[in-house]
């Protein structure tokens, strides 16, 4: 017993340090778990390492994640066959890497055609086409060969279809940016095989717009027909319009050149534009008679022509009796629907 200490204080200093003891201990204790857990966080960012997780979900991610992060192709294997092949897909297209692409295909065949589609355009290597599905290599060698205006990337497709779409295509692309329509002159085959809309995303809509109208109502016009009048109205040259042997589009083609921007031509001076193409009298006939509102004047024109001249006179007067005079009953109701649509009375009331 120490001098001057009670038995009972010297029971309170060691139960006081046995306290302090255990305090030590789980201090002890929760730095070493927390050491282990920052061990285990740094191992689940390294290679290999997310089996340390438990929850097979979390694990996947973490390794998804870490294979995507440091590009390593060699950890998408061990996931789910979709997870697999969206991970090889991820990293080809980072580091287009083509070869990737046929792994990402042998775990799912649309991810891998996705694949190659992206690394063929990046690198601008048509070849690459043929690893993606039968429905996506038109679309793959037209988005390399139409830009480079290279009709030979087009052999490369062994479907004949596709490859006569892809040729056509890529032939009218050459007509429209050269001097001479002689490039149209050796295609074949109807505008149900030209890809359009690849061809007139380059034009505007004042352009394009009365072409895409006609073959949108016709798919049978030919490509050669269609090439000679988009170069014709790109190069601002008339003359083209004569190798168009479907005179409709050979009268669309002219009718472009009917207009001056600086000048009102009367109708003789656009009729001569013309070149004694019926189609385009017709079409010059029919602005006049909507500009001007004169409505017997829609008599004199071709059926259709005539559905037309009823039905812009129509709208622009708001008197939808006009459409009364159209004798086909479903282009009237289309004609009198616009009242409804417009909120004008077909009695031009």
């Amino acid at each position: 017993m120490v001098l001057g200490m009670s038995l009972h204080d010297e029971e309170s200093i060691a139960a006081q340090k046995f306290r302090n003891t255990k305090k030590y201990f789980y201090a002890l204790i929760a730095l070493a778990a927390a050491a282990l857990l920052f061990y285990i966080a740094a191992l689940a960012n390294a290679s290999g390492s997310c089996n340390y997780i438990i929850l097979q979900g979390s694990r996947y991610d973490c390794i998804y994640s870490a294979a995507l992060a440091s590009n390593s192709p060699q950890m998408c294997g061990p996931l789910p066959p979709l997870m697999s092949s969206e991970c090889y897909s991820a990293i080809a297209e980072s580091t287009l890497n083509s070869s990737l692409c046929a792994s990402s295909a042998a775990a799912n065949e649309s991810y891998g055609s996705s694949c190659f589609l992206y690394v063929a355009n990046a690198t601008n290597n048509y070849k690459l086409c043929s690893g993606s599905l039968p429905q996506d290599r038109l679309a793959c060698v037209l988005g390399i060969s139409y830009p480079a205006r290279n009709a030979s990337m087009c052999y490369s497709l062994s479907n004949g279809t596709q490859k006569e779409e892809c040729i056509n295509t890529v032939a009218i692309g050459n007509a429209i940016e050269s001097a001479s329509p002689a490039g149209c002159s050796y295609l074949e085959g109807t505008m149900a095989n030209v890809d359009i809309g690849m061809i007139l995303s380059g034009f505007t809509i004042n352009e394009s717009e009365a072409l895409v109208e006609e073959v949108s109502l016709n798919s049978s016009i030919s490509s050669k027909d269609f090439c000679l009048a988009v170069a014709a109205i790109k190069q601002k040259n008339y003359t083209y319009c004569a190798g168009i042997s479907n005179q409709y589009i050979a009268g669309v083609c002219y009718q472009q050149f009917t207009y001056n921007a600086s000048q009102e031509y009367n109708s003789t001076q656009r009729n001569s534009t013309c070149a004694g193409n019926a189609y385009c009298s017709y079409f010059i006939s029919l602005s006049n008679a909507v500009s001007s509102g004169n409505v017997s004047a829609c008599g004199n024109l071709p059926e259709q022509l005539s559905y037309q001249c009823y039905s812009n006179i129509a709208l622009n007067k708001g008197n939808f009796s006009i459409c009364k005079l159209i004798n086909n009953a479903s282009v009237q109701y289309s004609c009198e629907f616009q009242a409804v649509y417009n909120g004008t009375s077909t009695n031009g009331s």
